[in-house]
């Protein structure tokens, strides 16, 4: 199913040499750990859960919180929204993203139909795709099997694996979100650039068929690689290290 801007690159060609390439060059594995405030408010929100948060590593914890928190949100009530609100604020620690605006991107996701998605993120992209990183968090959430988490991280690890396997004439993805990372601002403008043509729907795209080629579990697995890569390609890059 065919989701992205219409001038993505063949990723049934490309996608495998990324992966190859940024498996290469990184060795960090996938780490977020969820704050003891964050686990007390899910608690809170959702007791019939127990989640239990102790001796898991954070790539079981993710799944599980994906897996699990996505039928709760996909209903249209009180608790629901305040899980949104938890999912971008508390878990995705965005505590700026205001509570309101939230609660007003999972009313229009609605229970989180197929049209629902696809209808807020044209939404979103007609608005120029800003705050990706909090909405597709929502979505990653709510539709675990058909949304990513699209951030500076994921981003800025897929454009310089593109780069690098593809040369000057890549696409490259723009970067909507802005990144913490001082070293950030030393990368070449053309990796970090808001004006690069590729956008959410084509990382979709590019986390399906990377999911479709290698010996990914699914398109959770490829994020989550791609958000553990993102710091380690970055200060290679810097340093002239890439292989």
């Amino acid at each position: 199913m065919a989701r992205g801007s219409g001038g993505a690159p063949d990723w049934s060609k490309i996608s495998q040499p990324v992966m190859e390439f940024i498996e290469h060059n990184t060795r960090v594995p996938f780490q977020w750990s969820v704050t003891r405030a964050a686990q007390v408010k899910l608690a809170k929100l959702c007791p019939e859960h127990g989640f239990d948060f102790a001796g898991k590593d954070s790539h079981e914890i993710n799944r599980r919180l994906r897996s699990v928190l996505a039928p709760r949100l996909g209903r249209d009530d009180e608790v629901s929204h305040n899980l949104a609100v938890w999912v971008i604020q508390d878990w995705g620690r965005i505590p700026t993203r205001p509570a309101s605006q939230i609660i007003g991107w999972k009313n229009a996701l609605g229970r989180g139909s197929d049209r629902h998605l696809e209808t807020f993120v044209a939404d979103r992209l007609k608005e120029g795709g800003d705050g990706v990183s909090s909405w597709s968090k929502l979505l990653a959430f709510m539709a675990p099997s058909k949304h990513a988490i699209s951030d500076a991280r994921t981003t800025l690890a897929l454009n310089i694996a593109l780069d690098r396997t593809l040369g000057d004439d890549a696409r490259l993805f723009s970067m909507r979100s802005p990144s913490r990372r001082p070293a950030v601002r030393q990368l070449p403008l053309r990796l970090r650039s808001r004006k690069n043509p590729l956008d959410y729907r084509d990382y979709l795209d590019f986390l399906q068929t990377a999911k479709e080629l290698t010996t990914e579990q699914d398109i959770l697995s490829v994020e989550m690689k791609l958000f553990a890569a993102g710091p380690e390609l970055i200060e290679k890059y810097l340093a002239g290290k890439l292989d």
